[in-house]
């Protein structure tokens, strides 16, 4: 045998083992990531990052059952195994529906209902567009939901930013249930805020998580013979700096130093937020359990579906794009990858149609709505 020959053969005889190990690590990592939504972050927080990277470890399981495939291996069946052990994961991050938005039969009666981070309504002029104040008005009353959830909410009492005003004048939605984070100057606000076509008849504010800076109203309202809470939430956010941001956007660029310390920055605070939001889902999924009436949860969670806060709040209900959803759905708009983080529960005795994600670039979250009524 000549020395190429030989060479041939090594080489042959070294990539199996290679992928088998290479396969078996990814394999440990996909299944980590199912851990993730089980095990709060308080507990064991680097789960909380395989869950974060579900997508590139399923893709990285996909691509060996394609691999061991065409080499008619049938170590294929170990990530396929793997797969389909974390069906409900992947159900709830991929989702294949193509009916229509609404069923004209029960249209009438059914509940059209939208939830929407508007940044502020681009106060400081992040997307610079002297506009999107308006341009988000408009397609507020354009689709003209029944309930709209908005978080990141600003109000400025008696001057042109008076956005409570302008809702009231606007759009159909006239019974506004509102409350507050953070004021300054007497007059600024900034929280969150539920407005509805229905009237109101109890308003509850959830003060939940670190010092009070994250809201959630629980809102009853009553349609025809029904009374449902509606809980609208904004749970705590990674805090990303422009910094962080644009380490990100320029990865490999900085010096190795630099770069060691702005890793390090971003993973506290990544890991700061993941335990921060787990406790505030915990204290959510309490209220929720402890309702006299049927619920409607959304808002933005600011995690994603592989992740603890959301299987702990999501708990007993349905998922709206999980019933009708297509694709990712992703809600987050930013400058990081476009994950789904804004969502839409509902009590069992409900159903859902018509969810869509409204991709308009007003702000850092796309709107997302659904039509939504009693399950006959």
């Amino acid at each position: 045998m000549s020395e190429p020959e030989k060479k041939r053969g090594i080489r042959k005889i070294l990539i199996k083992p290679f992928f088998l190990f290479l396969n078996a690590v990814f394999i440990f990592l996909l299944l980590l990531s199912y851990a993730a939504s089980k095990i709060s972050p308080d507990k064991f927080w680097p789960l909380a990052f395989t869950g974060l990277a579900y997508p590139l470890l399923l893709a990285a399981n996909i691509f060996f059952v394609v691999w061991w495939l065409v080499f008619r291996k049938r170590y294929f069946l170990l990530s396929l195994v793997a797969i389909v052990a974390g069906y409900s994961q992947l159900t709830s991050t991929f989702a294949f529906h193509f009916s229509g938005t609404a069923h004209s039969d029960t249209a009438s009666s059914a509940l059209k209902l939208m939830t929407y981070n508007v940044r502020l309504f681009d106060l400081y002029n992040w997307t610079h567009n002297l506009e999107t104040r308006e341009n988000i008005f408009g397609m507020l009353k354009k689709e003209a939901p029944d309930i709209l959830c908005l978080q990141e909410f600003y109000q400025s009492d008696g001057t042109p930013f008076d956005n409570l005003a302008k809702l009231e004048k606007e759009l159909r939605t006239k019974n506004i249930h509102v409350d507050y984070s953070h004021t300054e100057r007497i007059r600024d606000h900034w929280g969150i805020a539920t407005c509805s076509i229905y009237p109101i008849i109890n308003r509850k504010t959830i003060r939940i998580g670190y010092r009070g800076g994250n809201l959630c109203l629980a809102t009853d309202v009553i349609k025809g013979s029904d009374t449902i809470r509606i809980f609208n939430v904004h749970l705590e956010s990674i805090r990303f700096m422009p910094e962080d941001y644009k380490f990100v956007e320029n990865f490999g660029s900085d010096k190795e130093s630099q770069e060691l310390e702005s890793s390090k920055r971003i993973l506290r605070k990544l890991r700061i937020a993941a335990q921060r939001r787990a406790r505030q889902a915990e204290e959510l999924k309490k209220e929720i359990k402890n309702s006299p009436y049927k619920v409607i949860v959304c808002g933005d969670f600011n995690d994603t579906p592989s992740s603890y806060t959301y299987s702990t709040v999501r708990e007993g209900l349905h998922d709206a794009f999980m019933v009708s959803g297509t694709g990712m759905s992703g809600t987050y708009a930013g400058n990081l990858p476009s994950f789904r983080i804004d969502y839409i529960l509902y009590d069992k005795k409900f159903s859902s149609y018509g969810y869509k994600v409204i991709h308009k670039d007003f702000s850092d979250h796309y709107p997302v709505q659904c039509f939504i009524e009693t399950r006959k």
